[in-house]
């Protein structure tokens, strides 16, 4: 039997790498930074927008009325401790980031001539509908029989990110009203995305959605596990040193905490045992299984441990394809006893 100290203690590490290039590779903020531009430029996918040529409300502090609309504010420069402090003391609730030096906010509560008085506050106005649809859709030539059957009909499958704090059940009536079919919500901490299908003609009507931030093309899965398994292992192109070794992670077990892991999914689901000590794959699960971002779990623990018995194609095999995982979606429910209890079953 193999040494189980040495792959037990590498998952963590490995873990901690694959979650952070997982994150990084599935960030759907609808922001580039550009780098070192005009400053009193915003740099967003849809073009360069030169704030000089925009009147800000604050070129009339006497006149302006803050309403609940998304505002967009400009700073002189960088973000301090001691900016964020004097913009709350005058009522702003920054949300997202904009480059250069912009925020979205929300500004219910701020007056105007409080505002005036930060001279580090360059331009303040009404978000923009016209930013709000990458320009990019349907631009996209796609691979996968599932996206060509969406185009030869017609559909185009969304990634929308509404503005945090937006009423989601009202989204999704409008969308609705739209014909659009609502595929996946992921929501976290005010923070919504919904991906939809929805046709040419339904796309035209989200710009007038006061709750939309951004729209673009939903990126076109592919399992490339085949590739970060080599990786990972050797670094040099097709060679898996570990799995040639037999290392596959048997009578292993990984903890695993992320947003939601679907447990039907291929790589995890035993049609026979329920989760726990005889289930094939998932021997403990912390959390009610409602965490938001069911995606991210998924392919996290796909990565690290996925197993679809059905299929031989190494894309789908994850990094220890024979350990078992315990997972939690309520990082305060898992701690090192309960998870130690699990491995000292196997």
């Amino acid at each position: 039997m193999p040494e189980r100290t040495p792959l037990r203690s590498a998952i963590p590490a490995l873990l901690a790498i694959l979650m952070l290039v997982s994150t990084a590779q599935s960030d759907q903020c609808a922001f580039q930074h550009q780098g070192d531009k005009d400053p009193r430029s915003l740099y967003l996918r849809t073009g360069q927008v030169d704030l000089r040529q925009r009147s800000s409300v604050l070129s009339d502090p006497d006149q302006a009325r803050f309403g609940a609309a998304h505002y967009v504010i400009q700073l002189d420069g960088p973000m301090t401790p001691q900016r964020r402090n004097a913009l709350e003391a005058a009522g702003v609730n920054l949300g997202e980031y904009l480059p250069m030096y912009a925020y979205i906010t929300d500004l219910d509560q701020a007056r105007p001539d409080e505002l005036v008085k930060l001279d580090f506050v360059s331009w303040v106005g009404e978000f923009d509908p016209s930013w709000a649809v990458c320009p990019s859709v349907g631009a996209h030539t796609f691979t996968t029989a599932e996206r060509r059957h969406l185009e030869a009909r017609g559909v185009k499958r969304l990634v929308v990110r509404l503005f945090d704090e937006s009423d989601i059940g009202l989204v999704a009536e409008k969308l609705d009203l739209c014909g659009a079919r609502i595929c996946d919500v992921e929501e976290r901490k005010g923070e919504c995305q919904i991906e939809i299908d929805i046709s040419a003609d339904g796309l035209d009507e989200l710009r007038d959605f006061e709750q939309i931030m951004f729209v673009e093309e939903a990126a076109e899965g592919q399992p490339r596990n085949a590739s970060t398994s080599w990786i990972t292992q050797t670094n040099t192109a097709d060679t898996t040193r570990l799995w040639d070794m037999g290392l596959l992670g048997q009578n292993q077990v990984a903890g695993i905490i992320d947003w939601n892991l679907s447990t039907t999914h291929c790589a995890f689901a035993d049609a026979v045992n329920p989760i726990g000590p005889n289930h094939r794959k998932i021997l403990a699960f912390y959390g009610d299984g409602s965490g938001g971002n069911a995606r991210h779990g998924t392919h996290v623990g796909g990565v690290l441990a996925g197993n679809d018995p059905a299929e031989t194609d190494p894309a789908f095999r994850g990094q220890a394809p024979e350990c078992k995982i315990v997972f939690s979606n309520q990082p305060s429910e898992i701690t090192a006893t309960n998870l130690y209890s699990q491995l000292e079953i196997h």
